[in-house]
């Protein structure tokens, strides 16, 4: 059975609206409809050939889970929950221990 999937894509830009302390770099919202789940099997191929991890995808529907938003609010709320100070720094300290347990040599970045 096929099922459409409706995707979000984000575009960051560098519009940013200071005015209250909550606000973060404005998004731009394009919605798209993907005919079938083989095409986004296929795009995630292309990505992780090219090196890009894709085996923990994030959606708009795992917010929608939690909240009742637009599809444009749960993609505004996943990119600033995903690129945080607090998530990046998460994701590199969780690097950091796993090369280390694994052996791997650092890399002097000097």
């Amino acid at each position: 059975m096929k099922k459409n999937i409706k995707q979000q894509s984000i575009v960051p830009t560098t519009d940013c609206n200071f005015s209250n302390s909550n606000s973060y770099t404005n998004i731009i919202i394009k919605s798209y409809t993907m005919s079938n789940y083989e095409e986004i099997e296929k795009a995630k191929a292309l990505l992780k050939e090219n090196g890009y991890q894709v085996d923990n995808l994030w959606s708009i529907q795992d917010v929608q889970s939690k909240f009742d938003c637009t599809d444009e609010e749960a993609q505004g709320l996943m990119y600033e929950a995903l690129t945080n100070d607090a998530t990046m720094e998460q994701v590199w300290l969780a690097i950091d221990i796993i090369g280390d347990i694994k052996g791997y040599t650092p890399v002097n970045n000097d």
